[in-house]
């Protein structure tokens, strides 16, 4: 999982929806600090820096409550019954086969994945 996704979590709109508060927030007092005469520079600085820190803080919020999905547990089985050149062991196919299918009846989806037999021959 790549650092993005891991902070896009299951936010609805993602790490851009604190982009937009951020430039939002920044934008108003930006313009109440240019077009008015109620904040110096100090405060311009104060408001800014008060509106980063509620925007972090309600992103984080958000995030706490829409956490990322927890990666999966992967299981591959891969029998071999020694270094063979050209016989086919059938039953190690077999074997497998059988493990995989009980084990996609048995594991919980959200914890594992089990790669299909065919998937791994293929590559």
């Amino acid at each position: 999982m790549n650092l993005y996704n891991y902070l896009c979590g299951n936010v609805p709109g993602g790490i851009s929806l604190l982009i937009v508060f951020l430039v939002v927030g920044w934008f108003i007092i930006w313009f109440v600090y240019h077009y008015t005469s109620l904040m110096d520079r100090r405060h311009l600085y104060r408001w800014m820096f008060a509106v980063t820190l509620l925007s972090i803080f309600i992103y984080g919020a958000l995030w706490i409550f829409w956490k990322p999905p927890p990666r999966k547990k992967r299981i591959a089985i891969v029998p071999q019954n020694g270094y063979s050149t050209g016989k086919v062991h059938w039953r190690d196919y077999a074997f497998q086969f059988l493990v995989y299918y009980n084990l996609i009846k048995q594991l919980p989806d959200q914890q594992w994945f089990v790669y299909p037999p065919e998937g791994l021959y293929r590559v």
